[in-house]
């Protein structure tokens, strides 16, 4: 009978304005996949991919081709992706993405801060170590949605070691203008000791640094990078040792965007032609529309974005 009760409860939530938020808010930690769903699983596995995305049709298809260049590439490793509620999107149901890998489904984060959205990065890294146990000295690598690993990236990392992308254009002022004063000694004095996405480190490193970075990142500012800052901050707050590259996840507005030897590419920036014409952009591009030939793209990363698009299209129709 209480069985009975229970389901008819589910089945009125369902049925109710709302219900579908209502089912997300009743499992916010839900793990699904890897080994056996359940909260409190330990995956054994060397070496973890993760990202962090919201249920938006925006950054689904983003994750779509980002695990799609994974598999392109042969890149080892078992992929946490944390899906967080999006606030315009209470109703959507959590993508699925098979039974690859593990998916965390997470509160909305932003509530915390103001409606700062990239604090689910943040959160969605503190809540993984609340629901997987991961070898301590596995390698994790860290990345955004908007990603795409155009080689495999297999970094050597040991405890107490931070390795990654170079911030580009960073600068103490900025990190002191975006952080608590509390976190103002903790601000790297130069840019080659700041990292960003995509960086990689053990699972016992990132747990440790993960309740720090989810404070600094609730700092209230209109700048959209405070996130970025919060990572370097709690990176050198804990005391771990950063070693950063140019060439590691490549902007398509950097100078040096025909780096060949970039393991990842970026596409946080639209995409121009040879004449400096805008040809293509990740806010504007409507899921999976022909995106322009990768031979008008004026650089590596706008070719081989347009090129992973055209190839994932090809797989899918």
């Amino acid at each position: 009978m209480k069985m009975r009760y229970g389901l008819l409860l589910i089945l009125a939530l369902v049925l109710t304005v709302g219900g579908l938020a209502a089912i997300w808010a009743m499992c916010p930690g839900c793990v699904v996949g890897g080994a056996g769903g359940i909260v409190g699983s330990s995956p054994q596995d060397s070496a973890y991919i993760m990202y962090s995305m919201s249920n938006s049709p925006y950054q689904e298809w983003q994750a779509r081709l980002l695990e799609f260049s994974l598999k392109e590439v042969g890149q080892p490793g078992s992929v946490i992706r944390c899906i967080a509620q999006d606030p315009q999107y209470p109703m959507r149901v959590v993508p699925d993405f098979g039974n690859g890998g593990h998916t965390i489904v997470t509160e909305d984060f932003s509530r915390h801060a103001r409606g700062y959205l990239p604090l689910n990065k943040a959160g969605g890294l503190r809540e993984v170590f609340k629901r997987l146990v991961l070898p301590p000295q596995a390698l994790v690598i860290c990345v955004d949605p908007d990603m795409i690993f155009a080689k495999r990236w297999t970094p050597d990392i040991s405890s107490g070691h931070v390795v990654g992308q170079r911030w580009k254009g960073y600068s103490p002022r900025f990190c002191t203008a975006t952080s608590d004063a509390s976190h103002h000694p903790f601000c790297p004095k130069k840019e080659e000791d700041a990292v960003m996405y995509p960086f990689a480190a053990t699972a016992a490193d990132l747990q440790a640094l993960s309740d720090v970075y989810f404070e600094a990142a609730q700092y209230p500012s209109e700048e959209w990078m405070v996130e970025m800052t919060a990572l370097v901050v709690a990176i050198k707050k804990i005391g771990l040792e950063v070693s950063t590259q140019e060439n590691i996840g490549l902007c398509g507005d950097w100078p040096h965007a025909d780096d060949v030897d970039a393991p990842i590419l970026h596409y946080c920036q639209p995409v121009f032609d040879h004449h400096g014409k805008e040809i293509w952009n990740k806010r504007k591009y409507k899921p999976f529309d022909e995106p322009p030939k990768p031979d008008k793209a004026e650089n590596r990363v706008g070719r081989e974005v347009l090129e992973a698009l055209h190839s994932y299209r090809e797989l899918h129709s």
